[in-house]
């Protein structure tokens, strides 16, 4: 399940090259390993097109 903004790690807007960082999460729960994320793309306004994203762990 996608989180909300508020609940976000970290969020940016993609303009050229762009780093973001973050640290991985904690668990939330026993039940969760932690440490996981996803990345979520789409374009800020209907007539924008969509960017390739890349990402790389450090």
């Amino acid at each position: 399940m996608a989180c909300t903004e508020r609940m976000a790690v970290t969020s940016g807007v993609i303009s050229g090259t762009t780093d973001l960082s973050m640290i991985c999460p904690p668990a939330r729960g026993a039940d969760e390993a932690g440490g996981q994320f996803s990345v979520f793309t789409g374009p800020a306004f209907p007539d924008d097109a969509s960017t390739k994203v890349t990402c790389t762990v450090r």
